[in-house]
């Protein structure tokens, strides 16, 4: 027991010391990556910092000998220059012209107010004296201003020559320099600050050299711009930097620093390779004494772990993380003598590296198992608040959430305000968080939220402006809760009752027209007959047999109006639903044959043919009768009376498995134009001219008729090829009578 105690022991010590070497390790690391470029050879003459100082020297040199290399023998002219004369003078004239113009103007408003006062001519002789002495001082005035500006300008030109002069010599001991300057014509001026033209021997002594101008592309944007220069001015020679400087020097103290740098650099080096070598070593170990132990001290806080909610994690992971990329940053540590501040803080590093490796391994086992990421979502914090504060404000009024976005909008940015004003007695690292955290959060929740509504309410303003403008087809997103979704949900339903109540008034009002167009137009053809064969009975020198005749014209008249009356009757009791049905098991082939005999004499009279298909003797259906008949009459009547002289009429009776199927086929004689569905409603007809008689309801009647007895009607029409198709439900075979195959 005590071995295994103590073998805990040493592993959660190993465990510690490998965050901590694994922390040393990524300081190391981070600070050998920041300064990689220090373990190149000569890397200080390759640096901004170098460029800069040598820049410095190659400014006075350009200065000394480029821009002003005849400076001491330029006369004062020379110096202030053509173009800088000619703006003073222009100045100069300006100033005189604006000051003889005010003069002139002062002396002859006095003159003007001398002659309106009466006085006399030594008066206006002296006020005119006065204006020439006036401009005479005005032009001296500002003639005595160039000379002075002239001499001030001078001694400002020669002071800066003379500083970069006693600079230029002051750098002599860190920087030399020999240039010919080949752009005299043949002649070769040396500027140089060395005796004698350097030969490889010193060059090779250098710290440092360059020639210029170069042959070959250079890297550095300041080489190049140089380079540039003297090929532009024609300039060639050497820039060095000598081993020993004589004097101060800013180039080598700096070389030096750098060098300091490269060999901590290497010396890191060696401490990260050791660092690896322990984590390896330390990282076999904790793996024999897991295989020995079982469960070492990370499983067990990994299991731990598990209870806390998902978001937490979250958060400790991204705040660990950005800490120790913050702490990463220790490049203090490797300086000397050590810093406890420092020091601590590489141990802060460690332990916030091990809290994010238990982090990633707990990571690791969501990832293998992805159905618990959502089971920990839905227990997280920020799950079980947003569901709640969603469940308290989804049914709150609008001035309450309007206020709760208000305090969530203008609190915070008070207080930030405040904060930053220093009344909080807050620093600026503790005001920079607390605002950008505050920023953050809102932007992350507020902004998102006010988006959505207003998206939400600007479809559902457009849907409603597009409604007032007649499209009530217009659908509105039920997305979400709350008020907006209950706004949504009310207005669809509004909708769809008002798109419902819509057609059906304009259907009620467009049969109502047919209506009243076809019932007037078929009952008063039979009227207006009888009406006149009436008449021509009252006429006394009407003979017996004429009158028969007449009065056989009534009769079929009467009849015929009988009929149409009935046809309408039955179709508006059809319509109302208020028909009873008498179902009793009906053979529906012998009731077809009783259809087809009604028609025999008409189709002896006309140039028509029947061609009759019946599948079985015998199928079998729970059917109203005498309805089906009135069915079945229709259907053949219709073809009967509709059909092309000359053509055949097919009269199919097909059993399927679920019902029975009637087909009546057959060449219309006159054109349709429209919908085939519209020939099932009331008062259609296919001869719109009326060249036949018919009230227009046989159709329609049937459909009402098979509809209620739960089958269906459909019609088909395919150029002058006219189908009805009627469906019964048939009763199984078991419940009816034995089928003969």
């Amino acid at each position: 027991m005590a071995t295994r105690w103590k073998s805990k022991r040493l592993a959660f010590t190993a465990w510690m010391l490998l965050i901590g070497l694994t922390a040393v390790s990524l300081v190391t690391a981070g600070d050998i990556w920041t300064h990689r470029a220090f373990l190149k050879d000569n890397y200080y003459f390759e640096s901004p910092a170098f460029q800069e100082q040598l820049r410095a020297h190659t400014n006075l040199i350009q200065f000394m000998h480029g821009e002003n290399r005849d400076y001491m023998k330029l006369t004062d002219e020379q110096k202030v220059g053509k173009e800088r004369l000619a703006a003073w003078d222009a100045s100069y004239a300006a100033m005189l012209k604006r000051s003889q113009l005010r003069i002139q103007t002062e002396h002859s408003e006095r003159l003007e107010q001398a002659v309106q006062q009466g006085q006399g001519p030594e008066e206006l002789a002296r006020i005119r004296l006065e204006q020439q002495q006036d401009l005479a001082k005005a032009e001296a005035d500002v003639a005595a201003l160039k000379p002075k500006r002239m001499a001030e300008f001078v001694a400002y030109r020669d002071k800066q020559y003379q500083e970069a002069e006693l600079d230029l010599r002051k750098r002599a001991g860190s920087v030399q320099y020999y240039i010919w300057d080949k752009s005299q014509n043949g002649t070769h001026i040396t500027y140089a600050n060395i005796s004698s033209s350097p030969d490889q021997f010193y060059l090779d002594d250098s710290l440092y050299y360059i020639r210029m101008p170069q042959e070959t592309p250079v890297n550095s944007e300041y080489l190049r711009s140089l380079n540039q220069y003297f090929q532009a001015h024609q300039w060639e020679g050497y820039l060095m930097v000598p081993k020993i400087p004589k004097g101060f020097s800013q180039i080598h103290l700096d070389s030096i620093y750098y060098s300091s740098i490269k060999n901590r650099i290497v010396k890191e080096l060696e401490l990260l390779v050791a660092c690896l070598l322990g984590t390896v070593v330390l990282g076999y170990y904790l793996f024999r004494c897991k295989a020995a132990l079982g469960s070492t001290f990370p499983e067990r806080v990994t299991s731990w772990m598990g209870q806390v909610p998902l978001d937490v994690k979250g958060a400790l992971f991204l705040v660990g993380g950005f800490a120790a990329a913050s702490l990463v940053d220790q490049r203090s540590v490797f300086r000397l003598p050590p810093d406890p501040i420092h020091l601590f803080g590489l141990l802060l590093l460690a332990l916030i590296l091990g809290g994010l490796l238990l982090l990633l391994r707990d990571t690791g086992r969501l990832a293998k198992e992805p159905g618990l990421i959502r089971s920990e979502w839905e227990k997280s914090i920020a799950r079980q608040v947003r569901g709640k504060l969603a469940d308290r404000t989804a049914h709150r009024s609008m001035t309450f959430k309007a206020s709760i976005l208000m305090l969530a909008t203008v609190g915070p940015a008070y207080v930030t305000v405040i904060s930053q004003t220093g009344n909080l007695g807050l620093g600026h690292d503790e005001v920079t968080v607390l605002t950008s955290g505050y920023w953050i959060a809102y932007t992350l929740t507020v902004v998102p939220y006010v988006l959505r509504r207003i998206r939400t309410l600007d479809t559902i303003l457009a849907g409603v402006s597009r409604m007032t403008e007649g499209q009530i087809h217009v659908a509105f997103p039920e997305k979400g809760r709350g008020s907006l979704y209950r706004l949504a949900h009310g207005i669809n339903n509004m909708r769809e009752g008002l798109q419902t109540a819509l057609e059906s008034r304009m259907k009620s009002e467009r049969m109502k027209t047919e209506l009243i167009t076809n019932v007037s137009h078929d009952l008063k053809t039979p009227l207006t007959s009888i009406i006149n064969y009436v008449d021509l009975l009252k006429s006394p020198e009407l003979t017996e047999e004429a009158r028969r005749d007449y009065v056989g014209v009534l009769d079929r008249k009467a009849q015929r109006l009988k009929a149409l009356i009935d046809d309408l009757f039955e179709a508006s009791k059809m319509a109302s639903g208020a028909v009873e049905l008498q179902v009793e098991h009906v053979n529906v082939s012998a009731l077809l044959q009783q259809a087809l005999a009604e028609f025999e004499d008409s189709l002896a009279a006309s140039s028509l043919t029947f061609r009759v298909q019946v599948d079985q003797p015998q199928m079998m259906a729970s059917l109203d009768g005498r309805k089906t008949w009135r069915v079945f009459e229709n259907l053949i009547g219709n073809a009967v009376k509709y059909a092309l002289p000359q053509t055949r009429i097919y009269v199919t009776l097909t059993r399927r498995p679920a019902d029975i199927l009637l087909t009546v086929k057959n060449v219309s004689a006159y054109e349709f134009e429209g919908e085939a569905q519209e020939l099932a409603e009331r008062f259609k007809r296919g001869d719109a001219s009326r060249h036949t008689e018919g009230s227009g309801l046989g159709l329609a009647i049937a459909k009402s008729i098979v509809e209620l007895q739960g089958g269906e009607l459909g019609i088909e029409v395919d150029g002058d090829i006219f189908k009805v198709t009627a469906s019964f439900p048939g009763l199984p075979l078991s419940k009816g009578i034995p089928e003969a195959g």
